[in-house]
């Protein structure tokens, strides 16, 4: 296509609070996993304003439901396209049109890569409605206009891509006799464990124990503590240590977060049998970077791994694709 011949990666981790991507800029940041629908209408501004097939959206701070399946309507097709505007747009900004072709990397919790809907697995749904079976897809975002052919879609399994997208981390996880990934994300926790540098099968997910529900329960103690109505987004900026609080809101939010954390290790440990006293635990994911140091605390250990980088999954898919591609015998756009 027009602007490059090569084929350009791009990895998303479509999440069910943020969406994180991954591509040659390397710069990205994560935005939220909301939609607005505004029908044939332009929204009033341009920001996150984004047009396909006819219709106008708008990425919000209002986030989607959880979800298992993100095939079911167009939300999570408008949230991918806007992570495929913001690599391109991140890596050519001064471009009117971006028209190339991509590689598009995704990724599914382990367990649900064997998982059918509707008869069939729900990693070649992804395939088929993501890769829109090759065909052009034509959208505009922010104002501008892009033109992609989607010419491979690869869904790699989620948490293990993180752990290995470290090379450093992976070899301390693979080096153990066992070691277990924890990935807290938007709607659960997922953990993969390992044994003697082998992953085993099944994955544990953990339904409703990720950051949304944990948002939940600090909004609600908050509210019984100290009468105050919090959304997702103050409880998120007070947690990450960028929001001043009152001290007596801010007692209230670490008491909740102490109790998610409790039944988290609770669930783990004397529900799914995960070793959390001397298996090598290895963190990743958006909720583990707010919650590192409270499982530090309650578990009284020091040897924790934490991948502080949110976009880790999206970064392992990032490189797994890049690799598969070349493989196939594609030319891979860098710009190293």
């Amino acid at each position: 296509m027009a602007n490059t011949d090569k084929v350009v990666c791009i990895a998303v981790d479509q999440g069910n609070y943020n969406i994180k991507s991954y591509g040659p800029s390397r710069e990205t940041k994560p935005f939220p996993t909301g939609v607005n629908h505004h029908g044939e209408v332009p929204p009033p501004m341009l920001n996150g304003a984004l047009k396909f097939r006819g219709k106008y959206y708008s990425i919000c701070e209002s986030r989607l439901q959880a979800r298992r399946n993100k095939t079911n309507d167009e939300d999570y097709m408008v949230l991918t396209l806007a992570a495929i505007a913001r690599e391109l747009r991140a890596e050519w900004p001064d471009r009117e049109k971006h028209e190339c072709r991509v590689g598009l990397a995704l990724g599914l919790p382990v367990e649900h890569l064997s998982l059918k809907v509707g008869g069939v697995l729900l990693k070649d749904r992804y395939k088929e409605y993501f890769g829109n079976n090759g065909l052009p897809l034509e959208f505009e975002y922010e104002g501008e206009q892009y033109r992609i052919q989607i010419v491979d879609v690869s869904v790699f399994p989620q948490t293990i891509s993180a752990a290995a997208s470290d090379a450093s981390v992976w070899r301390k996880v693979v080096g153990s006799p066992r070691s277990y990934i924890v990935d807290i994300g938007g709607g659960t926790t997922n953990v993969i464990g390992i044994i003697n540098g082998e992953p085993q099968n099944p994955g544990i997910t953990l339904e409703n124990a990720g950051v949304l529900q944990l948002f939940k329960e600090v909004e609600r103690h908050v509210m019984e503590d100290c009468g105050v109505a919090l959304d997702d987004f103050m409880v998120d900026s007070v947690l990450r240590g960028i929001q001043p609080c009152p001290d007596d809101i801010r007692e209230s939010i670490c008491n909740a977060s102490t109790e998610f954390v409790k039944k988290r290790i609770n669930d783990l440990q004397d529900g799914r049998g995960v070793d959390m006293r001397m298996g090598q635990l290895c963190f990743v994911g958006g909720g583990s970077v707010l919650l590192f140091e409270l499982f530090q605390t309650l578990l009284k250990r020091s040897d924790l791994i934490l991948i502080p980088d949110v976009r880790a999954n999206a970064k392992g898919y990032y490189y797994q694709e890049t690799t598969k591609l070349r493989r196939n015998g594609y030319l891979v756009y860098s710009n190293a």
